[in-house]
């Protein structure tokens, strides 16, 4: 006898039917959440995939190549946005163009060690609030480093 709460193993990777980038696995909490009604309501509890490439409108797929675009969505996407005023932290409200002006300002960015705090605290909720589910230290760190060069 299975629990309820289980789910099949899944692949962590998968290629995105419109560009075939390289696509991480996501929860179905982050679906739940990140989608508008009623494509959320009816959503099957099964293994889906975020495509972060910019320059493809997929945002989530499964392995039968059912998707859902950027127009699905509650929320701008961030990571397929060029846009200064793009989420980078989702939990708590960070934009690329604050980002940007904490390191031309000072040289430092307050808002990662903030957000790096709170997630030590567990007051994030990166799989429900972030698009990708996943947490946005590492995209810190990228910007940082394109800052830097």
């Amino acid at each position: 006898m299975t629990n309820c709460c289980d789910s099949p193993a899944k692949p962590s990777r998968l290629n995105c039917p419109d560009c075939s980038a390289v696509s991480l696995s996501v929860g179905y909490q982050t679906l739940i959440h990140q989608l508008k009604h009623p494509n959320n309501a009816a959503l099957p509890n099964k293994a889906y995939y975020f495509c972060g490439s910019r320059s493809c409108n997929v945002v989530y797929f499964d392995a039968a190549a059912k998707v859902f675009g950027v127009d699905d969505l509650r929320v701008e996407v961030g990571q397929k946005s060029d846009s200064d005023n793009r989420l980078v932290c989702y939990c708590f409200d960070v934009s690329y163009a604050c980002i940007q002006d904490e390191l031309h300002t000072s040289g430092v960015c307050q808002s990662k060690a903030r957000v790096m705090e709170w997630t030590r605290a567990k007051l994030c909720s990166c799989e429900s609030r972030n698009p990708s589910g996943a947490c946005c230290l590492a995209e810190f760190k990228r910007i940082e480093k394109a800052f830097e060069a």
